[in-house]
C-alpha cells in the first residue's frame, strides 16, 4: 500500500492492512495528545480541531465533533488528515540511498519519523550518499502537465479511482489547481529541460516537476492546470 502519506513523512508503504490501520490510529491520537486545539462551529455542529506541527511544513489534523445529547457519545472523531505546505522545505538526514529502480532517480531513506523511504525526483549533479543532509520539499513528479478548464475544482486524487483503471499503479495521483508560478531548469543528471509548476490545491501549494516536452500547452501563471504523477522529494540543496 502506498499513499501521499509516504511523501510527507508518515510512511505506510509496504505495511500490511492491519498494520496500516494501527499506524493511522496512532497518528489520529497524536494531535489530540500532543497538539493544540481550537473550537469552531459549522452548520450548527460544534467541532474541536486538534493540530500538530511535525516540522518541515508537515501537519496532522484531527477534527472531533462535540455531541450535545447525553445518549450519544460525548465526542466523535469526524475526520483526520495530514497536510503539507508544498512550498516548505524540509531538512532530512540520509541514512541510506538506494538506486535499484533507477540511478538517476534514487530513493533516499531517512530515520525521521520512521525509516521514511522517498523517491528523489531530480538529483541534478549532486552525489547522494549515506550521511548527506538535504533540503527538500514535496513535489509531484509528473508525466504530464496540461491546461484545465477554468471551472476545474482544485483536488488531489488517486488516479486509479479517477480513471477507474485498476491497472494503474496505486501511487499515481492527479493534482489540479491554479498555477501560482512557473520556473524552468535543466536536470543536470539527464540534460533535459524541465519545468516546475506551483499549483494551488485544497491543502496548500504543491509543485509539479515535469519535462518541458511533457507540459502540453504550457499552462501560464493564473491558469488552471492538471498534472498526473508520483509524489517525490524535490531536492533544493545538499550539505
Amino acid at each position: 500500500m502506498s499513499s501521499p502519506l509516504d511523501a510527507i513523512g508518515f510512511p505506510t508503504r509496504g505495511l500490511a492492512p492491519g498494520l496500516v490501520a494501527a499506524r493511522l490510529a496512532e497518528w489520529v491520537r497524536w494531535p489530540v495528545e500532543r497538539g493544540t486545539a481550537a473550537e469552531v462551529e459549522r452548520g450548527g455542529r460544534r467541532l474541536r480541531v486538534h493540530s500538530l506541527e511535525c516540522g518541515g511544513g508537515a501537519r496532522l489534523v484531527t477534527v472531533i465533533e462535540l455531541k450535545k445529547r447525553y445518549f450519544l457519545p460525548g465526542e466523535e472523531i469526524v475526520c483526520f488528515f495530514p497536510a503539507f505546505a508544498g512550498g516548505a522545505e524540509r531538512e532530512l538526514q540520509l541514512d541510506d540511498v538506494v538506486t535499484a529502480s533507477c540511478p538517476l532517480e534514487p530513493f533516499g531513506i531517512s530515520a525521521f519519523p520512521d525509516r521514511l523511504r522517498f523517491r528523489i525526483g531530480n538529483p541534478f549533479a549532486a552525489v547522494f550518499a549515506a550521511g548527506t543532509r538535504i533540503s527538500a520539499s514535496l513535489a509531484l513528479l509528473a508525466g504530464r502537465v496540461e491546461p484545465a478548464p477554468e471551472g476545474t475544482r482544485p483536488l488531489i486524487l488517486a488516479s486509479q479511482f479517477a480513471a477507474q483503471d485498476l491497472e494503474l499503479p496505486p501511487d499515481l495521483f492527479t493534482v489540479a489547481g491554479r498555477v501560482e508560478a512557473v520556473a524552468e531548469f535543466t536536470n543536470a543528471a539527464t540534460g533535459e529541460a524541465c519545468r516546475r509548476f506551483r499549483l494551488a490545491t485544497p491543502t496548500g501549494v504543491v509543485d509539479a516537476i515535469v519535462r518541458a516536452r511533457d507540459a502540453a500547452g504550457a499552462p501560464a501563471t493564473g491558469q488552471m492546470a492538471v498534472a498526473e504523477g508520483e509524489f517525490v522529494a524535490d531536492v533544493r540543496a545538499v550539505a
